[in-house]
């Protein structure tokens, strides 16, 4: 979906995908830990800082986040663009994907 978004010029819809891409690994790696979803991304949070999830994580899925919502609810042309959404798909994103996809990286605590 991402790709596509990119691809076709949509820099909001393309941003506010991989949020939600970045969102779902968090959330697989939640669950495998606590056993049940999250249900709202308050509760998420909670569990990331709860369940000892490294800063630099939390920081990336952060700044997803924020750019998310800049590009649904505010004015992003201005400051989201190809290159902004390159560079978060190659830093952030590439870090929580690499991160908790593998087990072994961190465990919950």
């Amino acid at each position: 979906m991402y790709e596509l978004l990119r691809e076709e010029g949509y820099i909001d819809w393309a941003t506010t995908a991989l949020f939600y891409a970045s969102m779902h690994v968090v959330e697989a790696w939640l669950i495998k830990a606590v056993g049940t979803r999250s249900g709202s991304h308050g509760v998420r949070a909670q569990r990331m800082h709860r369940l000892g999830m490294p800063r630099a994580i939390f920081d990336a899925y952060d700044s997803l986040r924020k750019a998310s919502e800049l590009a649904r609810y505010r004015d992003w042309s201005s400051v989201l663009d190809a290159d902004c959404l390159s560079a978060l798909h190659e830093g952030p994103y590439r870090l929580i994907c690499e991160h908790l996809e593998a087990p072994e990286t961190i465990t919950p605590q």
